[in-house]
């Protein structure tokens, strides 16, 4: 298992009338729900991470006013996120390994609609009273993974308030929160689901705009950039990557010149084996450029070229980048060009980075050698394909196994979305 940290949370609703906290004596800064002071021998305390005994309050920020407040209990996981609307509805999200839940709590103070998320081997460790199956969700070391790329939001339907979690693979969890009840999908309510998209696009837009602008004049590189200045940009923008994914879902083609601001920008983050080079070279992605580039051809566009990734090794402590074309413009009118002969450095000078990789393993003798899968989009909108080229594992790029172009349909492009959050 590996150990996960829980830092004290506070979210402010978009009026800026409540805000909900949650702290921990584990994190120094509340006593415990005794009133003694914080236990300093605590895993949590001297580690900073498992914290638990989270307190949660609720706000009324006009005049401090603490509206409700509750503890964690003895078998209940710890939060991850909380979010709280304009009429003071708040909603829990906890972390979990069994299963991860998500509670919602009134502004009276009254809990309803308590939802487990999980696979469906799993089994709810908490007191829900509906569990949610899904396949996209993992079980890993750290706790289950089901929230990359998710999005989440309150708003108003035939006079009653809802809640939406927007999984990164594009389902939608909607709570009627004043019935206490998960929205049945198997048979969705189709003016349900217009208010939805309908809150999406006006969400999508405001934050598209504040992004694109802030954006410009940011420093955030996780690996070439400034450390005295940079802030992480999953910190400063967390949703970022799931209003891409709801632009291209819903096809929001008012939203392209934000796409188009934020395509210029070249944000680097993390990185891991290249399987498809010489001289044990890594790659890294650009941040959210893999979604931007499917997310302009699928609403009609020709992206202007830039890289969505890169590739350097480590030279003692020194990151030595790989040339390759930052731009490559139309390069639309180059895939024709590609031989099956080529090597992986010879494809790079003409195409330039690909939108999309992943590794795969062939098992040999007893042993495992690995080799990639690179992907270049092609076309837009009902003419989307994309060339796919596989690298022949153990040839560090040397030789293809497989040289193809495929029609991206409907399905193929959603599908794609979550696979390029996980990049």
């Amino acid at each position: 298992m590996t150990a996960v940290g829980y830092p004290d949370i506070t979210e402010i609703s978009q009026n800026r009338k409540y805000r909900i906290e949650a702290r921990s004596p584990d994190n120094g800064t509340i006593n415990q729900r005794d009133g003694s002071p914080a236990d300093t021998t605590t895993f949590g305390y001297t580690y900073g991470s498992e914290q638990r005994g989270f307190r949660y309050q609720l706000i009324d920020q006009q005049n401090s006013t603490v509206l409700w407040e509750r503890w964690q209990e003895v078998r209940e996981d710890s939060p991850r996120e909380l979010c709280v609307s304009n009429k003071g509805w708040a909603v829990i999200r906890l972390h979990g390994y069994a299963s991860a839940a998500l509670i919602v709590v009134s502004r009276e103070g009254h809990e309803a609609v308590p939802v487990a998320i999980g696979r469906h081997h799993n089994q709810p460790t908490s007191k829900a009273r509906t569990f949610i199956t899904d396949e996209h969700v993992s079980d890993t070391s750290a706790g289950l993974s089901w929230t990359r790329g998710a999005v989440r939001y309150f708003f108003g339907w035939d006079n009653r308030p809802y809640f939406c979690y927007v999984t990164g693979w594009g389902r939608r969890i909607v709570l009627d929160l004043e019935n206490g009840r998960v929205v049945n999908e198997s048979k969705p309510d189709p003016d349900l689901a217009r208010a939805c998209i309908a809150t999406e696009h006006r969400m999508v837009n405001a934050y598209l705009s504040q992004v694109a602008e802030e954006y410009e004049d940011y420093d955030g590189n996780e690996l070439f950039g400034s450390k005295e200045t940079r802030q992480p940009f999953w910190e400063r923008w967390p949703y970022l990557a799931g209003h891409i994914g709801l632009t291209i879902r819903n096809a929001y083609e008012d939203a392209l010149p934000y796409l188009r601001k934020l395509e210029q920008r070249s944000l680097q983050q993390g990185y891991t084996r290249c399987n498809a080079l010489p001289n044990r070279h890594d790659v890294f992605i650009y941040w959210v450029r893999p979604l931007l580039s499917l997310a302009m051809r699928h609403l009609g566009q020709t992206p202007k070229g830039y890289a969505c990734c890169g590739f350097f090794r480590d030279d003692y402590s020194n990151k030595i980048l790989l040339h390759i074309p930052d731009c490559v413009r139309y390069r639309d009118g180059k895939i024709e060009s590609v031989r099956a002969r080529m090597s992986s450095r010879q494809v790079l000078d003409l195409l330039g980075a690909p939108d999309y990789l992943r590794s795969y393993s062939d098992s040999r003798g007893g042993s495992y050698v690995r080799g990639e899968h690179w992907h270049y989009y092609t076309g837009t909108a009902g003419n989307l394909s994309e060339l796919r080229i596989t690298w022949k594992a153990g040839s560090d790029g040397s030789k293809m196994a497989r040289l193809e172009i495929h029609r991206m349909h409907r399905e193929d492009v959603h599908r794609r979305i979550y696979q390029a959050m996980q990049m």
